[in-house]
């Protein structure tokens, strides 16, 4: 539960930091004393010229920098009304030189990836009496991702984006130990699923816009959580949602008994503005038990169900602004989740030590993925390219926590499994034949440890390390000679994986002066980040190397792509009054 914090609302107050890597600064306080206050902060990091300093040509010329922008606006209407104002705006930048671009798939020279969320809420908070309460909230959310072409013949900008739109109404009742929540709310959907256009009057990109489309989501909910004794807590509730895929659209119609195709569309039904092309809704039940075995340990059980009806679709290798957004239609059908846990916590040693273990399983119907060899930027008929099919998760958690002491921190391993399954009428409409194949984002293995040591009231040391199984990939198994062309074969789904990742990063905090009662304080941080400067890959890639016998022997070879590959070191100077 990720909340902004309320301004502060007795005097202003200042924080920030300077860094070589980043810069961060918040102001807080009351604008009219007991009424209205505000907090603005903001952080910020450019770290180009760092880049120069690498003796390494095709690192100098990488670019990578973000900022942000958090405020908050808090205004005390009456004793029982509260008006709360928030908005966030950020944005990344990430520019690889064209010698490195292999890896990110992308094939027109030089190219900037661009990455921009802004979102702003209003809520009134009114408090009818001690036991219940109301909080009317609306919110408006623009996400944005561009790749830019910067080859003046070939330079272009790919642009998506999706604004969301959402108004919902809660409330409270607390009694007799019982915490009930009940509300609804409508969103809506834009998305522009992305848009071409050239940037240079000599470019060779033609201008391609893809048709936007538009939804909404109608949700009701009630919850109750009930203590029923001083050792069980029951909670219990219930959410039902219905999603309406909205013109203006078009509907294409494919050839029965034949694999959807461009080539098999016979006829097309076009949707005006408002019209309601497809719907889709149902329940979502949640239940969860927790017994509480003595004042040490206790086990927690649950069992949820989800539905999602806005799919992410990617048929790249590597993380990217590239991939598609798309709404659940006729054909792309909603996912639906069935989750299952079971969970054991317990004390030791008065609180010193939390143990905590818990296993999960995932059932999955309707996930979605693409077909061997499609191509999905800027595609006019998606449906034609992506199946669904069923998936299954299942894993488990371990955690192992020391909260008192000079040394403090904690160590957790998970082990998890994210499989999917997709066996299609037609042999195009089968991956891994028909088999389960991993998830791209499954990762069996993740281990993470953070280590805290106060070596006195001035001088204080902090560790993180991490590790994880390498994300799956496919690779090539043969290639075979056409028209003169080397075509790389590929065959079953993600059954081999990058190099597995892991980094270590220090830090030292140093407080000059920890006894100062005064209200400027001020202290060092120094920070080595990737300390063993390890190459982790963020993608593998193939490229030809042809020889003098190119028309009998062609020759590939595998590259991985490391992004931050050396070490990074950084000193902040933190202040606050």
């Amino acid at each position: 539960d990720v909340k902004i914090k309320d301004p502060a609302k007795d005097k202003l107050h200042v924080n920030g930091g300077i860094g070589l890597l980043a810069s961060r600064l918040a102001i807080e306080g009351p604008i009219v004393k007991d009424r209205l206050s505000f907090l603005i902060a903001a952080r910020g990091s450019s770290t180009d010229y760092l880049f120069k300093l690498v003796p390494n040509e095709s690192i100098k010329k990488t670019k990578a920098s973000f900022y942000d922008i958090t405020s908050k606006i808090e205004y005390r209407v009456g004793i029982n009304d509260r008006l709360v104002f928030n908005f966030y705006r950020g944005k990344d930048v990430f520019k690889l030189p064209a010698d490195s671009l292999s890896g990110l798939e992308v094939n027109a020279g030089s190219s900037r990836y661009e990455w921009v969320s802004q979102n702003a809420s209003l809520r009134w908070s009114h408090v009818f009496s001690t036991l219940f309460s109301m909080n009317i909230t609306g919110v408006t959310s623009n996400y944005e991702s561009n790749i830019i072409g910067t080859e003046p013949t070939n330079g272009f900008n790919l642009a998506s984006n999706i604004l969301y739109e959402n108004i919902k109404l809660d409330f409270g009742y607390y009694k007799n130990k019982h915490k009930i929540e009940f509300g609804s709310g409508i969103v809506q959907y834009n998305i522009n699923p992305g848009a071409i256009s050239p940037t240079t009057s000599i470019s060779n990109i033609n201008t391609k816009i893809l048709p936007k489309e538009k939804s909404n989501e109608i949700s009701a909910y009630f919850n109750n959580e009930w203590e029923v004794s001083n050792k069980i807590t029951l909670l219990y509730g219930l959410r039902y949602a219905a999603f309406l895929n909205k013109g203006p659209g078009v509907v294409y119609q494919y050839t029965k008994g034949l694999p959807k195709d461009s080539t098999t569309i016979f006829d097309k039904t076009v949707y005006d503005s408002g019209k309601t092309i497809q719907n889709y809704g149902g329940f979502e039940p949640r239940l969860s038990l927790k017994i509480s075995l003595d004042n040490k340990s206790s086990i927690k059980v649950s069992y949820n169900r989800m539905r999602q009806y806005l799919q992410l679709i990617s048929n790249t290798t590597a993380a990217l602004p590239s991939a598609r957004w798309k709404v659940s239609d006729q054909y792309l059908k909603p996912q639906t989740a069935d989750q299952v846990s079971l969970g054991y916590f317990r004390n030791f040693f008065d609180n010193n030590l939390e143990v905590s273990l818990e296993m999960y399983y995932k059932k999955i119907e309707n996930v979605t993925d693409y077909k061997d060899g499609a191509n999905l930027l800027l595609e006019q008929y998606p449906e034609a390219y992506l199946l669904q099919g069923k998936g299954r998760a299942y894993g488990l958690e371990v955690q192992l926590k020391r909260n008192i002491g000079q040394l403090t921190g904690w160590l957790s391993y998970t082990y998890s499994q994210s499989e999917q399954l997709i066996n299609g009428s037609f042999g195009e409409e089968k991956i891994n034949n028909g088999s389960y194949y991993p998830a791209n984002f499954n990762k069996p293995h993740q281990v993470n440890f953070v280590a805290l040591y106060q070596h006195s009231n001035v001088i204080s040391y902090a560790a993180n390390f991490t590790y994880s199984t390498g994300r799956p990939i496919t690779y090539p198994v043969a290639k075979y000679y056409y028209n003169g062309i080397y075509v790389p074969n590929f065959i079953n789904r993600n059954q081999d994986k990058i190099p597995d990742y892991n980094r270590l990063d220090v830090s030292m905090n140093i407080d000059p002066n920890p006894e100062k009662k005064g209200r400027f304080k001020s202290s060092w941080a120094f920070t080595i980040y990737n300390l063993y400067a390890r190459k982790n890959a963020y993608s593998i890639f193939f490229k030809s190397k042809n020889t003098s016998f190119a028309q009998f022997y062609n020759k590939s070879e595998s590259y991985k792509l490391s992004v931050f590959g050396s070490v990074f070191p950084g000193i902040t100077y933190n202040f606050k009054f």
